[in-house]
Parts: structure tokens; sequence; C-alpha cells
């Protein structure tokens, strides 16, 4: 299965291919770790990143339950600019707000509203 298959990442092509997430190593996930921990075939692996030559998962997702996983963060495309690295361009800011109406978006499935919890 292809990230293309992902309901969450179709946006794939354009957050990672064309750099438009700024992702670091540390408190990261490798997919050694996942199947030490025996739960390697419960999530598809949707991209993976490198530093310093350890591979690393940047964006996963469960393949029974709505859970994802992004090892970066897209908010910052919008409201970081003290780093320089973080990608401002129109695609990485294209990027910032998928993410942010996908998440909420799949928020509206669980049935509950501000005051309800």
């Amino acid at each position: 299965m292809t990230s293309f298959d992902s309901k969450c990442f179709w946006v794939y092509s354009i957050s990672l291919h064309n750099q438009g997430t700024d992702s670091k190593m540390y408190h990261s996930i490798t997919f050694q770790y996942l199947k030490e921990s025996g739960i390697a075939d419960e999530w598809r692996i949707l991209s993976v990143n490198s530093y310093e030559g350890t591979e690393f998962i940047s964006s996963t997702e469960h393949r029974k339950y709505p859970f994802y996983g992004v090892h970066f963060h897209p908010e910052k495309n919008a409201f970081e600019w003290k780093i320089e690295s973080i990608p401002h361009s129109a695609s990485a800011i294209l990027v910032e707000q998928f993410y942010g109406n996908f998440f909420v978006n799949e928020g509206t499935f669980t049935g509950r509203h501000v005051g309800s919890v």
C-alpha cells in the first residue's frame, strides 16, 4: 500500500517531496522500534526521513483506528519565523492548512462537542 492510499496523507507529495515540512530526528521512532514493540503490523508507515544516517518515521496512521502521527510541526510553516530552515513557500502553507483542516475534521466524528466532555 502506498501513502496515496492513506486517508490522511494524500497531500504527501506536496508535504514531503517538496520539503513542505521541517522535520528533526530527536524523540523519533524507528521502524525497528515498532517491530521490537510488537505493534509494527498495526501501523501504516507513510513517510520516513533520515538524520545523520538514521532513518526515522515522520508520518504514520493506524490501520484500524483514526490515529495519526506526524513527526513535524506543520503549523510552523505559517507561524514560525525565527528559524530560517522552516519553509514558508506557498506549498508549505498549503501543507499547514491541509493538516489543520484534516485533524479538525477528524475530531468532528467523535460526536463530542465543546461543553459535552
